[in-house]
């Protein structure tokens, strides 16, 4: 079969997951961070490969590119000096609120490429 020029392909993939099995120590005791005003709030809009992907980040390697990365305190630019990176830069410019970019599985996204034939 021949992919037709305007014939749009929708993958629909479900899974059921137990929410609470997946919830991290200390999860139950966090707590929302309230504003009296909106202005009170720095928002940081980012992505999460982009924010911690790169060597200069001063993230360990094997958690570039992840939330993990981004996550890690005591990271500085190229891992050496007082330019701090990852979460201890956004503390340090009292980042208060993050809006993460949209992301998706590779997986997902090399379904969402394939062609029919």
């Amino acid at each position: 079969m021949k992919q037709e020029m305007y014939i749009q392909q929708l993958v629909v993939l479900t899974v059921s997951v137990d929410l609470n099995s997946t919830n991290p120590d200390g999860w139950n005791n966090d707590s929302h961070v309230l504003f009296n005003s909106s202005s009170k709030a720095t928002v940081w809009e980012m992505s999460v490969r982009d924010f911690s992907i790169d060597s200069s980040s001063g993230v360990d390697a094997d958690k570039r590119g992840t939330f993990l990365g981004v996550a890690q305190h005591g990271t500085t630019l190229n891992g050496k000096g007082d330019i701090k990176t990852g979460i201890d830069y956004l503390i340090e410019n009292k980042i208060n609120c993050v809006q993460i970019m949209p992301m998706f599985l590779k997986v997902l996204s090399l379904l969402t490429h394939m062609t029919v034939q």
